[in-house]
Order: C-alpha cells, then structure tokens, then sequence
C-alpha cells in the first residue's frame, strides 16, 4: 500500500494506529545498514521472552510470535522482473505489505478483499495489489 495523505506527511507510519504490545524488544541499526546480526539478535531475543500472549500455544508451529524487518525489496523486484507480481511495484520507501490469512472459499476471499480496500481507501492508502504466497503446511500442528 502507499499512503498518499498521512496527516499531510509523506510515509508510511500513521501514529494513530498505534497500539500498545505485550513482551516486546527492539534491535535497530543506527546507520540504517542491513544486517543479519540484528536478525540474529533479535531471534535470541525472541526465544527468551518468557511472557508472550500465546506463548506455547501450539507446539508443532509456534504462537505466532516474531520479528519485524525491512521489505525485501530486492526479493520483491525479483518477483516483479520474473512476472509473479501482477500489480507494478512502486519505488523502495514508498510502499508497505500485508499478510491476511485467506479462508479456502473464492466467494469469501472476494468480500474479505473488498473489506481491505475500503479500509485502505477510508485511511488513504491506494491499495497497488494482491498476490498469493506459496504456502507448505506440512509443519502445522492441529491447531
């Protein structure tokens, strides 16, 4: 998505969607340099958090907890370039993502997309598109 109005800043971070989260850390880099020993970091940091909402929810595939990273541009431009991207994808900085777990039925997939873009559009973002991501759910537990 790209937000064409913010509070009449550019960007992508709307501050009134903030919300507040339970067993939180941060690693950052300063000098805004990608780095796998953040990621690394964060991982170890990620394993030692005791107190999370689910935590031992579901032992085969976790509880959803995790770490948040830049967009893999790169990858993305990759995808775009191979034609399994089929919206145009706009310049590094100037775009988010999101993940939204799709129920199997074409009709309610249809209804849950046009939910997404009228709440983009009620929160000026231009939606630029959809893609399916390959899935393996062999290492899904019951739940």
């Amino acid at each position: 998505m790209v937000n064409t109005t913010s509070a009449g800043q550019p960007g992508l971070y709307t501050p009134e969607l903030e919300s507040d989260a339970c067993g939180t850390g941060l690693f950052v880099n300063l000098d805004n340099l990608a780095s796998n020993a953040i990621v690394s970091r964060a991982l170890k940091m990620l394993e030692r958090m005791e107190h999370r909402g689910a935590c031992g929810c579901e032992p085969e595939s976790g509880d959803g907890a995790g770490i948040t990273t830049h967009l893999p541009h790169a990858y993305y431009r990759k995808l775009a370039s191979d034609g399994e991207l089929p919206f145009f994808l706009p310049d590094p900085g100037s775009y988010g993502t999101g993940l939204f777990f799709m129920p199997k039925s074409a009709a309610a997939q249809r209804a849950i997309r046009e939910e997404i873009e009228t709440a983009a559009e009620t929160l000026g973002f231009e939606l630029v598109g959809f893609r399916e991501v390959p899935t393996d759910a062999t290492g899904l537990g019951p739940t």
